[in-house]
């Protein structure tokens, strides 16, 4: 009991130094968001959205400058609920294309979209929405999310039918469990869409397809360990993916039947695992290192109804045995805080198929990332910004062009 008060107490301590924070925080502290106490967690463990109630957060950078913006509001003071609405303006998501096309497209060929949207750059992402509350004696945390991503296009012209549209429901949950030492959370999404062309003879494409059973399933889950001193704590953590993307494409006969041309079905597995480490010695630092495997599994079948062309299967695995993710957050004045991070995946992917046709590549990608963190009262700004600023300083009196920052991440605290 005393070592669980104990390691609740250092757990407070991380998070009086990192909780009012960002995505870019955690992004250029070595993209560290499963292993950092911060309010970006609530992304992947939806019932710490409970730890940050009462704040207003909007993210910046490109490609729509001002790009999400989100309130998270607290009700009752007595068994208090917190709900957060985000709203974007940034681009579309639309269906995921094919990573076999630029190596293994089968030689009757198909379009790289799953579905050739002529709309893909509408404005799709509608909401997210977050509520968390306490349950039960224990008051254990639990919070939920949903996320919606929605548009479509008719055309009801005699000459162009045309009717597209896309769907898009992530619905995540989770608990936070032994006095905040521990975070699960399992999600599910699911994507349809609708897309009906009009009859052309000379057409090179299909002219319809539909989804056949679109989803994923995910979990998530971390833990904080302390085995020795308070300044240390090991967080080991698991993630897993299971996913279905199956599509119908079909070509019109005339412009009232249609028949079954091909049918394109991917099966993805992906897991991860992991274990990081936080050295904290004061409320003034911070270094964090994260290493593990990744594994990821992506099995197309392609079956077209001409008996010439057949079925084809093919391949795609990527391993990252081991990654490596580090990252530090320190005071350098009581405004000013200095944040970098670096990445390292050690990937093999292996590419085939059955022509037969065989790729390997082993290669390390690498990253660097360069931040600092503004406290003024009640107000927090993190950034994610250029390396070219320490070699060739402001750019309104270098004179470059490039921009200072890449990402701006601003919370307030609403008292």
């Amino acid at each position: 009991m005393k070592k669980c008060l104990i390691i609740t107490l250092t757990l407070l301590l991380f998070m009086s130094m990192s909780s009012l924070a960002t995505n870019t925080r955690v992004f250029t502290m070595g993209d560290n968001n499963t292993i950092l106490l911060d309010d970006a967690n609530i992304w992947i463990f939806p019932s710490r959205i409970n730890d940050y109630p009462n704040l207003a957060i909007g993210e910046f950078g490109q490609p729509g400058d001002f790009t999400e913006f989100g309130i998270h509001w607290k009700f009752k003071e007595e068994n208090p609920c917190v709900l957060a609405t985000y709203l974007h303006n940034s681009t579309a998501v639309y269906p995921m294309f094919s990573p076999f096309r630029t190596y293994y497209t089968p030689p009757y060929g198909y379009d790289p979209l799953f579905v050739p949207f002529d709309w893909a750059l509408m404005s799709n992402q509608r909401i997210d929405l977050l509520y968390g509350r306490k349950l039960g004696a224990n008051q254990i945390p639990f919070g939920v999310r949903l996320s919606l991503i929605h548009s479509s296009q008719r055309n009801d012209i005699p000459t162009d039918m045309d009717e597209e549209g896309f769907t898009v429901y992530d619905l995540a949950a989770g608990l936070t469990l032994g006095g905040g030492l521990t975070d699960v959370a399992v999600g599910f999404q699911r994507m349809t869409w609708t897309d009906k062309g009009t009859f052309a003879a000379s057409s090179s494409t299909w002219d319809e397809s539909k989804p056949k059973g679109n989803y994923l399933l995910y979990a998530d889950g971390r833990h904080f360990w302390q085995p020795g001193p308070l300044e240390w704590t090991i967080i080991p953590h698991a993630a897993i993916y299971i996913g279905k993307n199956e599509a119908e494409y079909f070509e019109l006969n005339d412009a009232v039947t249609d028949s079954l041309a091909q049918t394109d079905k991917y099966n993805w597995f992906g897991i991860e695992l992991g274990a990081g480490i936080q050295f904290a010695p004061s409320n003034d630092a911070m270094a964090v290192i994260d290493f593990g495997i990744r594994y990821d599994k992506l099995n197309g079948e392609f079956r077209n109804t001409d008996i010439t062309i057949g079925t084809h299967d093919a391949s795609l695995k990527t391993t990252a045995v081991p990654f490596f993710r580090v990252g530090a957050d320190l005071k350098v004045f009581n405004w000013m805080d200095l944040r970098l991070g670096a990445t390292s995946y050690w990937n093999r992917h292996t590419r085939e198929n059955d022509f037969p046709n065989k790729l390997i590549q082993n290669y390390a990608d690498n990253a660097t990332y360069l931040g600092f963190g503004f406290h003024w009262g009640n107000l927090h700004i993190d950034t994610y910004t250029e390396p070219d600023l320490f070699l060739d300083g402001f750019n309104f009196l270098s004179g470059r062009s490039n921009d200072m920052n890449l990402w701006i991440s601003a919370l307030y605290e609403i008292m």
